[in-house]
C-alpha cells in the first residue's frame, strides 16, 4: 500500500475517533445538564399542585410534557408524581366542563385549555365528553379574523396571539373528534387566511407561526421562518426575546423547539451551539435564572423552584431547556429501580419539597446547508404535516414521526 494511501487514511480515522469521541462527550454533558433539571422541576410541579387548585402551563403541562420525554430516553422520574400532574390538569377540566360548554371558559382562557390539552396529550389520553366540552370551547373562541387571541400580557410566555392559535390548533388534532370534523376543517382554513395575512413581531411570534404551518397547510412558509430564526441567533449562541434583549434560556431553548420541529436535525453546528448555550448558563443548582418582564397581579407563593419573584418565568425556561436537550437524545428504556412496583422507574433521589411562605408578586402560568437535514424547510413540514387530510385525536399524534437525535443524526454529517 502507497504510504501517502495509509497516512491518509490514518488520518481519516483519527478524525472519526476524535469526531466520536467530541460527540459521546456531548452527549454526556446533555444528559448531566437533565439529571440536574428534573428534580427541581419535580420539586416545583408537586408544590404548585399542592397549592393551586387550577392548572397552569409552566407547574403541570409543561412539566408532564418533560416527564414523559425523559421516560422515553431512559431517565427515572416520579411516576406518582407524573401522574399527580394529570391527575389535577384533567380535574381542572372537569370542574370547569360546564364553563367550557357555555363558553366562559376558565381563567387563562384559550391558553389554560390549551396548555391542559397538551399536558394530557402526554400519555395518550382519549378524548371525552370533558374534553369534548373543551374543543367546543375553542372552536367558539376563534376570532372572525381567524386567530385565538391571547388574554394576557405577561410576556413572554403569555402574549402572543400566534403561541394561543397554536395551542388551539394543536389541541383539535389532539383531542379533536369525528363529530368535530367539519368545524375544525372550517378553523383552520380560518386560521390560515390570518397567517398568511399576519407577519410575526417578536422571536415569540416567529416560534410558534412556524410550530402552527403544518396545521393549516402553510408549509412552504416554512423556509422564510427558519431562516429568519436562524439569523437571530447571537455569537453565545443563543437567542433573545426581542432584539435588544440578552440572550436567555427561554427565547433559545424556545427557537431550538421551532427548528427541531421543522426538520433541523440535533447534529446541526446551530443547533448544537443554541445546546451549548442552555449547558453553559445552567445554575451550579440546576437551575436556568430568566428575569421576569411581567407585571405582578396574582398573590405570589414559593414552589420550590430558584430566583424568587423570577421562579414562574424561569421554571417555564427550564421546562423548555430540558425539554429539547432530552429530544436530542435517543430513546431508551430506564432500569428498574430496585423495589420500586411493578419494576417501573417511580421515585428519584430528590422528593417533592414541602416548604412554602407567602409574598405579592406575579405567577405565570406561566446557511442551508446539508448539515440542516438535506431537504428544504416546506418538505420537512408536509412530511409532518396532519393537514391535509384532517386526522383527529390519537390518529394525528400516531402519524407524527420521530426526528433524527444527536446520536442517530452523526450519520448525516
Amino acid at each position: 500500500m502507497p504510504h501517502n494511501v495509509l497516512a491518509a487514511g490514518i488520518v481519516w480515522f483519527a478524525a472519526i475517533v476524535g469526531l466520536s469521541a467530541q460527540d459521546s462527550a456531548f452527549e454526556k454533558n446533555i444528559r448531566q445538564s437533565v439529571e440536574r433539571s428534573l428534580p427541581l422541576l419535580e420539586t416545583a410541579s408537586a408544590e404548585t399542585a399542592r397549592r393551586r387548585i387550577c392548572v397552569t402551563c409552566h407547574g403541570q403541562a409543561l412539566p408532564a410534557v418533560v416527564f414523559e420525554t425523559a421516560t422515553k430516553r431512559g431517565f427515572h422520574v416520579d411516576a406518582r408524581n407524573q401522574k399527580r400532574q394529570l391527575d389535577h390538569t384533567y380535574a381542572h377540566l372537569k370542574r370547569s366542563k360546564a364553563r367550557y360548554t357555555d363558553g366562559r371558559g376558565t381563567g387563562g382562557q384559550v391558553d389554560t385549555a390549551g396548555w391542559a390539552l397538551w399536558g394530557l396529550e402526554t400519555r395518550d389520553r382519549e378524548a371525552d365528553d370533558v374534553t369534548d366540552a373543551v374543543i367546543k370551547y375553542l372552536l367558539g373562541k376563534q376570532t372572525r379574523k381567524g386567530l385565538w387571541r391571547c388574554s394576557s400580557n405577561r410576556p413572554p410566555s403569555e402574549k402572543s396571539h400566534f403561541a394561543t392559535t397554536y395551542l388551539a390548533l394543536r389541541a383539535f388534532d389532539s383531542f379533536g373528534q369525528d363529530t368535530q370534523a367539519e368545524k375544525i376543517e372550517s378553523a383552520r382554513e380560518t386560521a390560515k387566511s390570518w397567517f398568511e395575512k399576519t407577519d410575526p413581531k417578536d422571536t415569540e411570534d416567529r416560534i410558534f407561526q412556524l410550530l402552527s404551518l403544518p396545521y393549516v397547510g402553510l408549509d412552504d412558509r416554512a423556509n422564510n421562518l427558519t431562516d429568519q430564526l436562524k439569523r437571530q441567533q447571537r455569537a453565545d449562541g443563543g437567542w433573545g426575546q426581542l432584539p435588544g434583549m440578552e440572550s436567555d434560556a427561554y427565547a433559545t431553548a424556545t427557537v431550538l423547539y421551532a427548528l427541531e420541529e421543522g426538520g433541523m436535525q440535533a447534529a446541526n453546528p446551530r443547533y448544537q451551539r443554541g445546546l451549548k448555550f442552555l449547558i453553559k448558563n445552567q445554575q451550579a443548582d440546576g437551575s436556568w435564572h430568566v428575569t421576569s418582564r411581567s407585571k405582578p397581579f396574582q398573590t405570589y407563593f414559593e414552589t420550590g423552584y430558584p430566583h424568587g419573584k423570577d421562579q414562574f418565568i424561569s421554571m417555564t425556561a427550564a421546562c423548555w431547556a430540558t425539554l429539547v436537550m432530552l429530544r436530542a437524545l435517543p430513546e431508551r428504556t430506564a432500569p428498574p429501580i430496585d423495589g420500586a412496583p411493578n419494576s417501573e422507574p417511580t421515585k428519584r433521589t430528590t422528593t417533592p419539597s414541602e416548604a412554602s411562605t407567602q409574598g405579592d408578586v406575579e405567577q405565570h402560568r406561566t446557511n442551508d446547508s446539508p448539515s440542516d437535514g438535506g431537504a428544504d424547510a416546506a418538505t420537512r413540514h408536509r412530511d409532518k404535516a396532519v393537514h391535509p387530510p384532517l386526522l383527529l385525536g390519537k390518529a394525528a399524534r400516531q402519524r407524527l414521526p420521530t426526528r433524527p437525535t444527536l446520536v442517530q443524526a452523526r450519520a448525516f454529517r
